[in-house]
This record gives C-alpha cells, structure tokens and sequence, in this order.
C-alpha cells in the first residue's frame, strides 16, 4: 500500500473500508493550501495532509444512522436525529466533530394476563393473583426511515409462577404484537386470540428496566355467511381478521367447507378488536386473496360476504408476457379487482398473484369485472408492465392477450471530481424514491401501483455513466468511497419517463463531485468504542419542513468505522448540486 494511502488511511480512520491488497483509488481530495481548492471550498489542515472542504451548506438537519453488530451476528439499528445540523457557511471550511454514543438497551420484562374463564390448568397464578399464559411477544419499532425498524422477539418462559418474556431493546416506540400459544402437553388449553398494539410500547433511557403487563380486554365474536353458487367453491379456503399494520392474525383461521343451499357458514370466530383490522379470504394456494375493512360488513357481529360472482362460472382466461424478444417466464404478475361487477365490488377488493410458465403464457380464473395488472420481470433486460386488463363473459375477456414489457429508459451523462479527474469505478446506485410508511392495509386495498426496481453500476474508465432504469420516481447516486475524500453525488426524486420512440433515456449531462462538507468523530457504547460500526447519513429529500412527516428521506453517505470507533465521513454540500 502507497504512503498516500497509508496517510488517509491513518487521517480517515476507516481501515476497514479499504481492501486489504494494494489498490489505490484514482482520485483523491488533497490540497496544501485553500488556493488549490477554487472558489467555495477552503484547504483544512490536518496533521495527515491537506483536505478540500466546503465553506457552504445547505442540508439542515441531518439523519445519522449507525448500524451496530454484537457477537451474536444480529444488527441494532440507532437513529440519532438531533446530532447534525448542517447549515451554516465557514470560511475555513466545513468540518463537525461528532461524539455518537450508543444509547443503552433496555431490558423488557412482562407477562400475558390471562382471560377470565380461562381453565386453572392453563395458566399460572402468582401469590399476588396474577395469572399468566404462555405468549410469543413481536416489537417493530416506528422509525422516519422505513428501512431501518428493529424486529425483535420472544417466546415466554416459566419463571417461578409466571409466564415471563424478556427482550433487550433500543430506545424508541414500538408496534407489539402478542400471540397466546397452544400447550402441547394440555389440549383442553385453546389459546387466546392475539393482540396488537399499535404504537403500544414507548422505550425511553431514564429506564433500564420496563415491567411490561398490556392490556387485555375479552374477545369479540363474529360469525356469518358467505354466498356462494356451487358446493365446493370456497372449500378449503381460509378465513381470519388481520391487524391492518403487520397483516397478522388476530383471529383464529377458520377453514371453509361445503355451501348448503348456496351459503358457508361461518362459525362463531373470538377475534381481538383493533381500528380498520381486515378481514381475509385466501384460497388454498394463497395465490389469490379476498380483503374488506371489518367495520364495512360486521352488523353487530354478523357477518354477510357476497362471492357470488367471484365463484359464478369463474371466467378462465390466458395472457402471455412478451419482451421485446419474445415471451417472458417467470415474471411475477399481480392482478388486483378495480371494478367487479356485481355486490362484492361494494366491500371487497381481490388480488391475485401467479407467475408466467417458460412459454410466458399465466391462466386465471376471475370474474367479470376491470382488473390492474402489474407485471415484474426476474431479468434486468427490460421493463416492469402496470396496465389494465377488462374481462367480460360478452367478448371472452381479452382471452390471450399480451402483457408486453417495454425497453428500459438510459441514464446517462459522466462524472468528473472537483479535482478534475473522471470517478472511475465508483459505483451507481438507482433506487426507489421513499414514500410514507407502507402497511398492510395500503398495500391490500390501496390501487396497485409499481415502484421501479433498484439498479447499480460503475462509472466507467473515460467517466461515463450508463444505466438502465424502470421510468418512476427514483433516487439517484455516484457513492465514491469515503476514503477518497469525496461525498457522493446525490440527486433525489428524479423523474424517469417511459421508454418510447421519442424518449429513450435521460441524459444528465456532466455531474461534478463537489468538495465535502467533512464529518468524523467516534462511535461509541457504554462498553467502548463500537468498532466497524456502519454510519449513515440521510436528508430530507422532499423540501417538507419536518422530515418525520414527509416520509422522504435521501441516503447522502456512508461510511465504516475503524476498530476504535473513528469514522469519517465527506458529505455533499447539497443534494441538488449537479454542475
């Protein structure tokens, strides 16, 4: 390895991120006075050598995110949403120091009451007359980035005279699911129907120690009948409510049988009531999936589900997914109901999901009515497919259409640093724009929509950069490594239009790296520094005045620290600044 890169080695403090073999990067942010940096950036002395820095910002608050492992192999993700605010001009330079120090997990301890009537054998009793059962306890934590929850779960254990779970958590507020457990060795003991909790949980760091004993109210009850024109038309299907978060049950899940005189029973079902919960019908495949708002069709818990139509003589129609070389197999469609014709387009919204045989060709079974047809290719050599597809018992439907997938839009432009030198190898990322947190109840009921896909690349040997993308809304990035210096370029919420005759691509020009604005510092817990710990910054990519309630937010960086917890990390002045 050079001396040069020795020195950054050394200055950067991210060992770790560099290969082990001797390669160095082709570019590199130096400088041995301010001079050498051109207007809008300032010369920071450093004992190592000199870097360009940037004497303006305009980011504002700064999301870092830090990803730490334990020995175990699992990753706790910290938000830190206060530490970094960038927007105020140096003429020396930017540069911020920052101390992150790890917030300590808290130990969550707790048991399940156990409902009144409850048989004495199925549960334990403390002297004080608390009584418990045995649960399975779920905590997702509620976080701005949408990619960065914390999961974690728990079975209970007897302790003494109680059921008790115990979890080790991150500060923060958590979605907690409980679902009672059946005891093997005690078949008369039916377990409880679980319980969500939305937001039920508030871990803060005055405490290390949180007794946890939620709420438990007796179940509801629901029963009713579902219309039907033949027998056998729902048998074996699946009934049950769903929480309208997670999509889990809170029901048990009811197996259909045989209609009598055109209606299947449903028969009385406890279920744990939660604000907009669905109920869910899937058939026996799971390839195809009914969903209402429980509130739209539950009569004082009375039931009426109307699938005449949906099991009428189920029209049986083919299509064919064809690329620009022919049929496609294996793509994914999903078909969902935009408009049914009949009463179950009043309450009820249909998705199907099937996949297309080597010859391209899907067969579906479905009712009169308009349908949204998505189709996602496994192969990058061509485009998604969103369109609509009418079936009608009159005109057989559109019986042997074709799902055509278009040609990908081209990005495509070149990328030079502030120093002048093409960012060869530095890699190309195109992601999907964040949106609003997405939940169970938007992706069952809400229109189908496509995101695009995410797409990499490399900025090739002259600088070039050319990648194939799907048209949307996507983020856009050139992430130079962190040791070189350099911030990555960032462009979000940039609109990729379709592919066509008239508009094959987009072409972004000459993109410059700007000079950094220059964030290092230590990443630390109570038991030391948290070494090759991942530190990533991210900004409100939306303009909204609080980024907790846009739901966009922009990756601008990342880095790793080194053994001792250092890291540092060049960040773009602005993620708008294209040159």
């Amino acid at each position: 390895m050079t001396a040069r890169s020795l020195a950054w080695l050394a200055l950067l403090g991210v060992g770790c991120s560099l290969p082990l073999e001797d390669q160095t990067l082709p570019y590199q942010n130096s400088c041995s006075a301010t001079a050498d940096c051109g207007a809008g950036a300032a010369c920071v002395t450093t004992p190592e050598g000199g870097v360009c820095a940037a004497t303006e910002t305009d980011l504002g608050r700064v999301f870092i995110e830090v990803r730490s492992g334990d020995v175990s192999g699992s990753t706790t993700s910290f938000l830190f949403t206060e530490a970094l605010v960038l927007d105020a001009p140096s003429a020396t330079g930017i540069v911020r120091e920052l101390d992150l120090e790890l917030p300590a997990l808290v130990t969550v301890k707790g048991s399940f009451p156990a409902l009144p009537g409850t048989l004495e054998s199925c549960r334990l009793m403390t002297t004080e007359g608390v009584t418990s059962v045995p649960v399975k306890i779920e905590l997702r934590s509620t976080s701005v980035l949408p990619g960065i929850q914390n999961k974690l779960s728990a079975l209970s254990e007897i302790v003494g005279d109680e059921h008790l779970f115990e979890l080790d958590v991150p500060p923060g507020v958590y979605d907690v699911y409980i679902a009672p457990r059946d005891q093997e060795d005690k078949p008369e003991c039916v377990a409880a129907p679980p319980r969500f909790f939305p937001s039920g949980l508030e871990v803060t760091t005055e405490y290390g120690f949180i007794n946890y004993r939620p709420r438990e109210e007796p179940p509801s009850e629901l029963s009713g009948t579902i219309q039907v024109s033949s027998p056998d038309a729902v048998v074996g299907w699946e009934l049950e409510v769903v929480d309208p978060v997670l999509g889990k049950p809170l029901s048990p899940t009811v197996e259909l049988g045989e209609a009598v005189g055109g209606v299947v029973p449903i028969p009385l079902t406890p279920y744990s009531y939660t604000a907009q919960a669905l109920l869910r019908l899937r058939s026996p495949s799971g390839d195809l999936t009914a969903h209402w708002v429980l509130e739209t069709v539950n009569n004082g818990g009375v039931v009426g589900l109307l699938l005449s139509d949906l099991q009428t003589g189920p029209l049986h129609r083919t299509a064919t997914v064809v690329g620009p070389e022919g049929p496609v197999a294996g793509a994914t469609v999903t078909i969902q109901s935009r408009e049914l014709t009949g009463t179950p387009s009043e309450t009820a919204n249909y998705r199907l999901v099937t996949e297309s045989d080597p010859s391209g060709v899907i067969a579906v079974d479905l009712p009169p009515g308009t349908y949204l047809v998505s189709v996602v290719p496994t192969s990058t050599s061509f485009g998604t497919f969103l369109g609509e597809w009418k079936v009608t018992a009159e005109n057989n439907g559109g019986n042997g259409i074709g799902f055509e997938l278009p040609l990908q839009p081209l990005l495509k432009g070149s990328v030079q640093t502030a120093g002048g030198e093409p960012a060869v190898g530095a890699p190309v990322v195109a992601t999907p724009s964040q949106t609003s947190m997405s939940t169970y109840f938007k992706q069952a009921l809400e229109e189908l929509s496509l995101a695009p896909r995410q797409f990499n690349g490399t900025v090739k040997n002259a600088g070039g950069i050319e990648l194939f993308v799907d048209p949307g809304t996507i983020d856009f990035s050139v992430q130079l490594d962190s040791t070189s210096g350099y911030p990555w370029i960032v462009r979000p919420r940039l609109v990729v239009q379709e592919w066509t005759d008239q508009t094959q691509g987009l072409d972004l020009g000459q993109l410059r790296v700007s000079y950094p604005v220059l964030v290092r510092g230590t990443v630390r817990s109570g038991s030391g520094p948290s070494s090759l710990a991942t530190v990533r910054a991210w900004v409100d990519a939306s303009g909204a005045a609080e980024a907790e309630k846009s739901g966009a937010l922009v990756q601008i960086g990342e880095t790793i620290a080194d053994e001792s917890g250092q890291f540092f990390l060049p960040l773009p002045p602005t993620v708008t600044q294209i040159q």
